[in-house]
């Protein structure tokens, strides 16, 4: 398995009158097909960081594909135990970061 040091995911949401939304994917059935034996299900949006982009300019690109724009973000990265990695690897800048994203 290689480690991927580009990808997050968003955690995007507002704060409504009745509670709090959260923005959604429904999976592609082809995507469903091709990695879950055709069984649909809702995910967060992801993405890749380009070049030097920053995660805050990354998040910001995302949103823009759905016509939102954060009103604030915060981010973190997530440190998973793979089997047969050192622990430096498990703190490389990017790897495995999450994002939350207030849409205003």
């Amino acid at each position: 398995m290689e480690l991927q040091v580009n990808v997050f995911d968003v955690w995007a949401f507002r704060k409504t009158a009745s509670g709090i939304e959260y923005l959604l994917l429904h999976t592609s059935q082809q995507k469903a097909d091709r990695h879950f034996n055709g069984g649909r299900f809702w995910q967060i949006p992801s993405g890749t960081i380009e070049g030097s982009e920053k995660v805050v300019e990354a998040v910001v690109r995302l949103l823009k594909n759905f016509g939102l724009t954060a009103a604030g973000i915060c981010f973190r990265h997530h440190d998973h135990d793979q089997p047969g990695r050192q622990s430096s690897d498990r703190h490389q800048p990017g790897a495995g970061q999450g994002a939350a994203a207030i849409a205003g």
